[in-house]
């Protein structure tokens, strides 16, 4: 289908290599904070970064006359006697000069520009300026018709290469209507070359010849450029205008043979943008199937479905959305660049590496020490994902791109230890089970050793990975996204050993209503190769910075038999209790043998916060040589740490949080009676070569954890911040770059905690939580700042940012929104459910009467989004304050159901963005059992 794309990408050294991309404000950049943010200018960086020109830098290409898009700067300014167009040029963005004082310039960076104008027999003229001396003179009516077409191009020379100054001045005659420019840098006939013609708000309609009588502008532009590859990116719009699919589909069918008619050489992709938050008259599915039917009859055309990548808007938590709940944010941009290059670059050489242009290759054994070089094997949408893997040699790399429903996907082969094999995904990779979480299969099992895994969701499986048997030894994970499965996310067993998992996240596991563990470590006693009697010793297992949300069962559960066990800075959120024989409560279960457990964190467990017990099975005692340094249990049920073993070390830097039920608020237990030194504490350690792959990988998303970035998120693309142990400071002082997680006890008195340069710790991030009633203010040094400022003040008692180093100044990534969990409260009748937006990313409250009502949360920040779990324990009436904007189907007044657990999330929005909209919080996604 991209032949002859490809074809030219291999010519591009002698002719260039053009691609035109037609669309809506997705496409014209909608969102992006820079034109240089936008998803087109990230696929061109990313095609250029894989294959670059000899002698060519490559220009900005097709820089339209205005933006109808606001989120970021076109570069132009304007002055005098002119109006904007919305009928003519590449996108429908023309600039009109009307008079002896209408301009417009631009700065560019190149070696030339082709300026693209309307033609038509009343029109006048326009002079190009550049540094401020006349360079042509284009009388545009020469040539013209009755009928204005866009057939203008007149090539101007910039000069020596480098930085210019266009200007573009009315000259004489009548108006002047200048459609934009296309910038080049050395790439005047050869390169790849981008051209965008993206229209704010646009569906099928204004693009079809059946619907628009301007149809024929489009056919213009495509005719003159003779493109080597044509993208079509439509339908968000039509569905939002209420359009029938089936109206759009024979748009677009239109569309695609007018663009075959103008460009007959041309492939042509289907792009399928990502399902809306809001409720329509048609669900998106219908207009992606549309597009899908028109792709399976024309084998010239191709589809390429973001779905599978930004599933709704609704359901994006990674910081893909930008603020107005609709357009992606520069890291939405960035991972549709990904997902499209994975389709248009040629086998073995798509860069892995996202902003950073860094590919993997083949490993070099010559000295012993893992290395890599240039190139990679794909997996790509439709291709046989198990027997791509089976072919694997030791030293391989294979790059998983988009989505693969697989049958028991399966990584048996081996690599050695100093040739491992590597299943890495571009950021877009997502492995299902073909059966669902309904069934029994898994996501991905791993059989194999020597084996390195990062940068991959593995869903809608059974269990989600599963690493079995003797020979799955030394084997690692690294940024593993898991979810949405029936039973366990991660579960090791059958004696597999030396297992690395490091940034690895599990959530909303036991959607079938058992087993709902985020890690499971060795098996059950009854579950063992002879139940009872023979343990499988699963062990030598090192989990570091590994969270857990939304578990139906423990977070990590380390099971009798299973030993050497170290976890590192791991964390647990939300515990959901079952019943039966699978019941679990607490953010972690063991009863392994030689379990060190450092830093760890637990908040909302309906149980203990850490459970450590013993067992004895077949006469042997199991959980034997426990201990537990640092870390912090807030908000659990029962004890921070319950024990029911004598061979069990809790140090005294541990910490309880929080109100918890049953009074218990300190570790308690049998066997045992003090707590010990931290300072004598030492960490076990074991060799494997596994625990050093990660490396040497570029990285796709930042650690999470409390006030972390979620995993997988590609706004870390390229950074590797080197996350290390939590820490407490009760003065102020000045972070080092060992620094992650700090807490300010601030009781005594205010806090100053002072960042490092940015410029000394490029990539890394920190979290500061005020943990006292006094302030605490984050301030930096030698007047850098944090996303604008030059400090931040936290007053709220469990208030916190994180902050990442862009290597010059600070930027906010996180705070206000996860994870501070306010005290679960009771509302009883008629009462009103008030929210403090900076103290509560998550609110609990129960229900007790007939009525309530929200209330517009107080003092939100642009951006803030806060998790309602409302329990009614009667049949309630809930109504929604004026303030709140029900969206979909929700209404200013909710039925709730007595027993039934009612959750939504409410997203704040500035009055600034978009500038057209008022400040407002806005009601999304309520749960759909009540």
């Amino acid at each position: 289908m991209l032949a002859s794309w490809r074809t030219a990408l291999a010519g591009r050294a002698s002719a260039p290599a053009d691609w035109v991309v037609i669309g809506d404000s997705i496409t014209e950049g909608e969102g992006a904070s820079t034109r240089g943010a936008r998803w087109i200018e990230r696929l061109q960086a990313l095609l250029r970064a894989a294959l670059p020109t000899p002698g060519v830098a490559g220009g900005e290409g097709y820089v339209p006359g205005q933006n109808i898009s606001t989120s970021f700067s076109n570069g132009w300014s304007y002055s005098g006697n002119l109006s904007g167009n919305g009928t003519f040029g590449l996108g429908h963005r023309t600039v009109v000069l009307s008079g002896p004082d209408g301009a417009m310039s631009r700065a560019v960076t190149g070696t030339s520009i082709t300026v693209a104008f309307t033609k038509a027999n009343t029109t006048g003229s326009f002079r190009v300026l550049i540094d401020g001396v006349p360079a042509v003179t284009v009388d545009t009516a020469v040539g013209g018709t009755s009928t204005a077409r866009d057939t203008g191009r007149t090539v101007v020379s910039l000069g020596a290469r480098g930085a210019h100054t266009v200007r573009i001045e009315w000259a004489a005659g009548g108006q002047c209507f200048v459609n934009g420019m296309f910038v080049f840098d050395q790439d005047e006939t050869s390169g790849i070359r981008l051209t965008e013609s993206g229209q704010h708000g646009s569906s099928s309609a204004e693009w079809s010849p059946n619907t628009s009588s301007t149809a024929y502008v489009l056919a213009d532009d495509l005719t003159l450029l003779n493109p080597d590859l044509v993208i079509i990116s439509l339908g968000p719009n039509d569905m939002i205008q209420g359009r029938a699919s089936g109206v759009f589909k024979t748009n677009m069918l239109a569309i695609v043979a007018q663009s075959r008619a103008a460009a007959p050489t041309a492939p042509i992709v289907l792009l399928a943008a990502y399902a809306l938050a809001a409720t329509y008259a048609e669900p998106w599915q219908n207009y992606v199937d549309k597009l899908r039917e028109i792709a399976a009859a024309d084998p010239t055309v191709t589809l390429i479905d973001l779905s599978a990548t930004l599933p709704s808007a609704a359901a994006t938590p990674y910081g893909l959305m930008s603020p107005d709940g609709v357009h992606p944010s520069d890291a939405g941009h960035d991972l549709i660049a990904r997902t499209v290059a994975a389709t248009l670059v040629p086998d073995g050489e798509l860069p892995v590496g996202g902003t950073t242009g860094q590919v993997l290759a083949k490993t070099s054994a010559a000295s012993g020490a893992v290395a890599w070089t240039n190139m990679v094997r794909v997996v790509r949408p439709g291709e046989d994902f198990n027997a791509k893997v089976a072919s694997l040699v030791p030293g391989d790399v294979l790059l998983v791109t988009g989505r693969h429903v697989v049958t028991d996907a399966l990584v048996a082969v081996s690599g050695t230890a100093t040739a491992p094999i590597t299943v890495v995904g571009d950021g877009t990779a997502v492995l299902e089970h073909s059966a669902g979480r309904t069934g029994l299969g898994y996501g991905l099992t791993v059989t194999g050793a020597y084996l390195h895994f990062a940068d991959l969701i593995v869903q809608e499986a059974a269990k989600a990975v599963v690493v079995q048997g003797a020979t799955a030894q030394h084997i690692s994970f690294e940024r593993v996204l898991g979810r949405r499965t029936k039973n366990e996310v991660f579960k090791a067993r059958d004696f597999a050993s030396y297992l690395y998992f490091v940034d690895c996240h599990a959530e909303d596991a036991g959607l079938g209503g058992s087993f709902g563990e985020g890690f499971y470590i060795g098996d059950a006693s009854s579950n063992w190769p002879t139940p009872n009697v023979t343990p499988d010793t699963t062990g030598y297992v090192r989990l570091e910075r590994c969270s857990t949300r939304g578990t139906l069962n423990d977070g990590f559960d380390l099971k009798e038999g299973a030993h050497h066990i170290v976890m590192r800075d791991c964390y647990t959120d939300r515990v959901l209790a079952v019943q039966g024989n699978a019941q679990g409560d607490s953010g972690m279960y063991s009863r392994a043998d030689d379990v060190q457990i450092i830093n760890y964190q637990v908040r909302g467990a309906p149980g203990d916060g850490l459970k450590l017990y013993d067992v004895t099975v077949n006469s042997i005692i199991y959980g034997r040589r426990m201990e537990v340094w640092g870390g912090l249990v807030e908000g659990a049920g029962g004890a921070g740490v319950a024990s029911q073993s004598d061979d069990l070390k809790v140090f005294s830097n541990f910490a309880v949080a929080g109100t918890v039920t049953g009074g218990r608020t300190n570790v308690v237990g049998g066997g045992w009676t003090s707590q010990y030194d931290p300072a004598t504490f030492v960490e076990q350690a074991w060799t494997s070569v596994a625990a050093a792959w990660h490396v040497d990988l570029p990285q796709h998303s930042a650690s999470h954890g409390i006030g972390g970035i979620d995993p997988l998120t590609p706004a870390m693309i390229g950074a590797a911040p080197r996350l290390r142990a939590l820490r407490t400071i009760t003065a102020s002082e000045t972070l080092n770059s060992e620094d992650d997680i700090v807490l300010a006890n601030t009781t005594a008195a205010s806090i100053i905690a002072t960042l490092p340069s940015a410029v000394d710790v490029a990539g890394e991030a920190f979290t500061l939580v005020k943990t006292g009633a006094n302030a605490l203010t984050i301030a930096t040094t030698g007047g850098q700042t944090i996303s604008g400022s030059t400090s931040e003040i936290l007053s709220v008692t469990g208030g916190f940012r994180s902050v990442v180093s862009d290597g010059a100044n600070w930027v906010i990534v996180g705070g206000k929104v996860d994870p501070v969990i306010a005290t679960l409260a009771d509302v009883g009748a008629g009462g009103t459910i008030a929210i403090n937006a900076s103290a509560a990313g998550v609110y609990r409250a129960r229900l007790t009467g007939a009525t309530a009502t929200l209330a517009a949360p107080t003092q939100p920040i642009d951006g803030d989004v806060i998790n309602l779990e409302l329990y009614p324990t009667v049949a309630c009436t809930l109504t929604i304050a004026a303030a709140i904007v029900p969206t979909g189907a929700l209404t200013t007044s909710v039925a709730l159901t007595a027993g039934k657990l009612w959750s939504a999330a409410l997203r704040y929005r500035a009055a600034t963005v978009p500038a057209t909209s008022a400040a407002a919080w806005r009601l999304l996604a309520a749960s759909p059992d009540n």
